[in-house]
């Protein structure tokens, strides 16, 4: 067998006379190898691993080196941008938020989940505690995009899934001791955002009929000068120069029967508002041990801690969230009195903003475990049973306080006088699957692998918290000051939901004569939030594909070095993630009301027997190519993907007693998409590789069937049958009147008027679903220092500006205005976007912006210093890392990218620049 060696980040893979030999960083003897060699790599599938050459999946990955060290708390932040096919986007710039979006192939559901299932080795984890995790400790990332692969977890795969695979031990090696050391500072990120200073902002109040908000009279010119001698910059005492550091400690070695890696990190991140920060201690052990020459096992374990203080009302249009109040609280108020107090009150949205980011509490410490065992035994020669058992909990501890002593606590009710709160979430879950696996090759051409499966899941979230009001202030943070009476009541929250799934899976593949594929899978499945009527669902998934470049015929065709056309379809249900979704969408539900006096329990919620999963069938279509001695490679996916039975709310007859139901399985929805992958490299010497990559994804969503009905509206987009999904419905905006200021819009035929009417909504303004997104960069690397660089784009993306709303209109001149303001419409013939101030500003298309971006997204600088010259050490990494260093966009408000459709001044995301050093012992 010709095998060519290939140095992965798990160890060399090579073969000699058909068996398999593993290695580290050890070159075999040049007369033990015939040198006519081929490439071997090893694609983690879930259930299965298999040699790249034979897949037929369409599944992306991100190796260590592009993961490690990516400043930041979550492996996400890693990957945006890298990989084809999958839009990554943030709703939150705070250290240690959990709040990101992950689309892959686009949007595939209306009310149901559209995130994918995590998988770390082999353990189903929980979406919302990635923060918990550490990049630094995986060795690859991968995305299953197609869904004849991710068929494989049946009706939790329909959204794609993410494979995360831990780094393990290193056989027959001493102990490597790594240690990763970086530091950085955070900073604010450039907006567009230009707001008016006190002599505009003052002028501009008298100019529409104001009054001085500081004596409640007219405006005087004195007045306008003493005003413009205060400019307070809001930013400033709002915002910081946040602070980034990271350390990791690693051990890694083994024997032939023994190997081990552990591995213990710790992060502390200060945010760019005060007061906000996140620090994360964690641990990774990883054994493998062999007690016999048929058995082996797996002990993998991932601890961590995360203690985290939040910003008030975050992402929320409210004056206690701290980027509202910089943004609107006005240029001539002074933050603090001339006895130094906070200047609060009634309308000092920043003095009130200074005084809660400095008293108020808002703490969450987080605890994470992820265990997994896994035993092998080989029955017989081409036979062995796996057992294993996987473990993911997640707790979350929560504590509020506001200080009845500050202007917040006045206002809060009820009681007037603070508030504290405190609660506790825990979500667990346990896997267990037993599988029997036969490989065997027969007659050196018939290459067959066979798996048979039993899983069963256990999934379960509680959750209890209360919060008291009227405090004491001389119990400061206590539940002993807490008031309970008639008029204070505390209120109290919690529950307990649980899920269950039960499968039965079997996977096939083959290979003829090293030149044909085929990849086949079944599960069988039961899930107890499946209805009465729909308990069961069978899922599956078939691949075939050609290593044409092995035929005889293409031996002439020199240049070529892979030419694989492949083709699988597939069908898979979309997640249910119980943490998202209530799993009871069977049941009858209960509220509670009065009547005649009493407390009673009315029926709320129909039931529905007959629900069941959404259902996504895909053909996928692709080729992987490498020509000119593998210089240049790559990929190119077309796949037609069509979600059947999605969640919709659907009318009954008001003979039953209720008006509609929230889940009936009734819509569908297509998408259809392109993706390229592209790997060129330009020079490649013994001291210098120049390397250029990009990807590339198009998606074109359409909504195809609602269950009986055309369209209905969603928030401020409509759900409209031949429409993508996310698509913007609202009136046309079409300028302002040059003589008389009034705004004109276009009615539902195009035709423009000066009435603003609901009736003349129209869907014509795009999706906030982007259509096109990607990344690329290059690369290069002279004798020992690497320099490299990724940009990520997206456009056909448009978003609703929710903060020039309230920045550009004059209805909300007691708050701060951008200077935009100052060309407001005020004189006959004056052509303007700014509509005159005796006119009411609408909600409108004006506030859709395209959000179409190129970003800079991540430079990396690195040198290397040889082991052989220190002689007591591996090498020495030193590294600079840039990250989200600029942005190039027609996005007016402050960050084009964001999980919402609304911009609603989230926790911007900082521009971050560290750095660090890497030892190896």
């Amino acid at each position: 067998m010709n095998v060519k060696l290939r140095l992965m980040s798990a160890g060399v893979l090579f073969f000699i006379g058909g068996q398999l030999i593993t290695a580290q960083n050890t070159k075999p003897k040049k007369d033990t190898i015939n040198q006519n060699i081929e490439e071997v790599v090893i694609v983690n599938l879930g259930y299965t691993k298999m040699k790249r050459e034979n897949t037929t999946s369409d599944v992306a990955s991100v190796k260590a080196a592009d993961i490690e060290s990516t400043p930041g708390a979550t492996v996400q932040q890693a990957l945006v941008g890298k990989l084809a096919g999958v839009d990554i986007s943030f709703g939150s710039g705070q250290p240690g938020s959990s709040n990101f979006r992950v689309d892959i192939r686009g949007t595939s559901t209306i009310n149901g989940s559209n995130t994918p299932l995590y998988v770390l080795d082999g353990v189903p984890i929980s979406s919302s505690a990635f923060q918990l995790l550490d990049p630094n400790s995986f060795e690859e990332v991968g995305v299953i995009k197609d869904i004849a692969t991710a068929a494989q977890y049946g009706a939790s795969g329909g959204a794609g899934v993410v494979l995360l695979t831990s780094k393990k031990g290193r056989a027959r090696q001493k102990a490597l001791v790594t240690y990763t050391g970086q530091y950085g500072v955070s900073t604010r990120a450039n907006d567009k955002v230009s707001l008016m200073n006190s002599n505009e902002w003052n002028s501009f109040r008298r100019r529409i009929g104001l009054n001085n908000p500081y004596t409640d009279l007219a405006y005087t010119d004195q007045d306008i000068a003493n005003l413009s001698n205060i400019n307070t910059n809001w930013k400033d005492l709002v915002f910081q120069n946040g602070t980034f550091n990271q350390h990791d400690f690693a051990v890694t070695g083994g024997s032939d029967t023994f190997n081990y890696f552990t591995q213990v990190g710790y992060l502390k991140q200060d945010g760019i508002i005060r007061q906000s920060d996140y620090e994360r201690t964690s641990a990774m052990i990883n054994l493998f041990a062999k007690p016999s020459d048929k058995f082996t096992l797996q002990f993998n374990n991932t601890f961590a801690y995360g203690d985290r203080n939040n910003v008030s009302s975050e992402g929320a249009i409210n004056l206690n969230n701290p980027v509202v109040a910089t943004y609107l609280a006005p240029p001539s108020d002074l933050p603090f009195l001339p006895n130094g107090q906070y200047n609060t009150g009634a309308n000092r949205i920043g003095g009130n903003a200074l005084q809660t980011i400095n008293t108020r509490v808002g703490n969450r410490k987080e605890l994470k475990l992820i265990s997994s065992l896994t035993g092998t035994y080989q029955l017989f020669k081409n036979l062995n049973i796996r057992q294993f058992v996987g473990v993911d909990h997640t707790s979350y501890n929560s504590e509020g306080y506001t200080d009845p002593n500050t202007y917040l606590g006045t206002i809060t009710t009820p009681g007037n006088s603070g508030a504290l709160s405190r609660g506790n979430s825990q979500i667990s879950s346990i896997i267990n699957n037993t599988s029997v696996n036969y490989r065997n090759t027969f007659a050196e051409k018939h290459e067959f692998n066979a798996t048979a499966l039993y899983e069963y899941f256990f999934k379960t979230v509680r959750s209890f918290g209360y919060t008291g009001y009227g405090l004491n202030n001389l119990y400061y943070n206590s539940p002993a000051g807490t008031l309970v009476s008639a008029t204070t009541l505390p209120s109290i929250t919690g529950g307990k939901t649980n899920y269950h799934r039960l499968a039965f899976m079997g996977n096939v593949s083959y290979v003829y004569d090293g030149k044909y594929s085929f990849n086949g899978s079944v599960r069988r499945e039961s899930a107890s939030n499946f209805g009465t009527n729909n308990k069961w669902g069978t899922f599956f998934g078939v691949g075939g594909a050609w290593l044409l470049h092995k035929e005889d015929f293409m031996n002439s065709i020199s240049f070529i070095n892979e030419l694989k056309p492949r083709v699988s379809y597939g069908e898979a249900g979309n997640p249910i993630d119980i943490e998202l979704i209530s799993p009871y969408q069977t049941s009858q539900y209960y509220a509670s009301g009065t009547y005649a006096g009493a407390t009673t329990l009315n029926p709320s919620v129909p039931g529905n027997d007959n629900y069941k999963w959404e259902v996504a069938k895909e053909l996928n279509v692709g080729v992987d190519f490498a020509v000119w001695n593998n210089r240049i490679s790559g990929s190119l996916s077309w796949y037609n993907r069509k979600t059947s039975d999605l969640y919709i709310t659907y009318s009954l007859s008001g003979t039953t007693g209720f008006s509609s139901i929230n889940n009936f399985n009734g819509g569908s929805m297509e998408n259809k998409g392109y993706e390229a992958n592209l790997n060129l490299t330009v020079v490649n010497t013994q001291n210098t590789s120049i390397k250029l990559f990009g990807n590339f994804s198009q998606v074109k969503n359409k909504i195809t069937d609602l269950g009986g009905v055309t369209e209905f509206e969603q928030g401020t987009s409509i759900i409209r049958v031949g429409a993508p999904f996310g698509t913007h419905y609202i009136n046309g905006w079409a300028g302002v009147d040059a003589s008389n200021g009034q705004p004109l819009y276009y009615d539902v035929n195009g035709n423009l008027t000066n009435q603003f009417k609901d009736e003349d909504r129209t869907a014509n303004y795009g999706s906030f679903k982007p259509e096109i997104f990607g990344g690329f960069g290059a690369e290069l690397r002279y004798k020992n220092f690497t320099a490299s660089a990724n940009f990520r784009y997206k456009a056909k993306y448009f978003r609703f500006n929710n903060e020039s709303y309230f920045l550009e209109n004059a209805n909300f001149a007691q708050y701060n205005l951008s200077t935009v303001m100052n060309t407001m419409w005020t004189t006959p013939g004056q052509v303007t976007e700014v509509q005159g101030y005796q006119f009411s500003r609408q909600f409108s298309s004006k506030d859709i912006e395209d959000a179409s971006f190129l970003r800079l997204q991540e430079v990396r600088l690195n040198y290397h210093i040889d082991g052989k010259f220190l002689g007591f050490m591996n090498g020495i990494d030193i590294f600079a890392i840039g990250n989200n260093l600029y942005t190039w966009t027609k996005w007016t408000g402050l960050d084009p990218d964001d999980s919402n459709n609304i911009g609603t001044y989230e926790y911007p995301f900082s521009r971050t620049v560290t750095f660090g050093c890497k030892f190896n012992f």
